[in-house]
């Protein structure tokens, strides 16, 4: 999991996707910042999108999804940053 804001600021400037629930940055890891394999991931739930509980609820949900996804559509050695949106906190899962 991605948690200081460096790790996340060095995922800006790569390849970049967007729907209504997400915007999704990833880039590879220089191998230098972590030698451990596989993806990780960090998300980001801004205070515009409602209090603690709601923004909880999202991440929580968006942490569900990735679980999911993560083995068969995540590259090795990359870093993922998700950015949630509004429709992330009413859309069915």
């Amino acid at each position: 999991t991605l948690k200081s804001r460096s790790e996340f600021l060095a995922v800006r400037g790569g390849l970049r996707a967007s729907v209504s629930v997400c915007l999704l940055e990833a880039k590879p890891r220089p191998v230098q910042l972590s030698p451990a394999p596989g993806p990780r991931f960090g998300f980001t739930v801004t205070k515009k999108l409602g209090g603690a509980v709601t923004r909880n609820r999202i991440r929580r949900r968006l942490k569900a999804a990735i679980t999911q996804l993560a083995a068969s559509e995540a590259k090795e050695g990359f870093d993922y940053v998700i950015v949630a949106r509004q429709a992330a906190h009413d859309r069915p899962y």
